[in-house]
């Protein structure tokens, strides 16, 4: 999304770099200079340079928006603590999270081989887990308690009994980049 919305915008930068008026799209640049939500999916801005809005919409929403805190597990400390807006942040992730392998089930007709969490929060984060899987058990998925507490290690966290296998698999982001980079550099 964020692709695109900054390709849209650099389609319709004026010679300054400000956003000009744009029409017929599922966003409004009016008249004057805020930034506010005015309905659904319609953004109000004027008078943002694309990197303002690129870095408001990748580096300042999602959890730091909501709560304050980027990283997941400052999120989750201050849910510990009771936290309303870091509960509200964290529910509307595993909602999204949910939402978004929800739709691919759909789209796959119930065909799924498995769900795989990676990466940091995905292989660091059985809370995240735990409450993505609870959200997805309308599709038989079910999660072994005892074994999602397990982090950063490859495994099986699923019950014999889920319609879907569930697993979480460590990954090693750098070395990835660093054999890419090869292939690169070896062409």
């Amino acid at each position: 999304v964020s692709g695109y919305i900054k390709n849209l915008f650099e389609s319709h930068k004026t010679k300054n770099g400000k956003i000009k008026h744009l029409e017929k799209t599922n966003l409004q640049f009016i008249e004057p200079t805020e930034y506010r939500i005015t309905k659904p999916f319609t953004l109000t801005i004027h008078e943002y340079k694309v990197n303002e809005i690129n870095n408001e919409l990748n580096k300042k929403s999602g959890f730091l928006g909501v709560c304050g805190k980027a990283d997941c597990r400052d999120v989750e400390e201050l849910m510990s603590k009771g936290d309303e807006k870091a509960t509200l942040a964290y529910e509307m992730y595993t909602d999204r999270v949910a939402k978004y392998i929800a739709e691919y089930y759909l789209k796959l007709d119930g065909k799924v081989d498995g769900i795989v969490f990676t990466a940091g929060v995905g292989e660091k984060s059985p809370y995240s887990r735990g409450e993505i899987c609870n959200l997805l058990e309308v599709f038989g998925v079910e999660i072994s308690g005892k074994k999602n507490l397990t982090r950063g290690e490859e495994i099986e966290i699923s019950t014999p009994e889920s319609k879907v296998k569930v697993f979480v698999v460590p990954t090693n982001e750098e070395l990835m980049i660093a054999k890419e980079t090869e292939k690169v550099i070896n062409k």
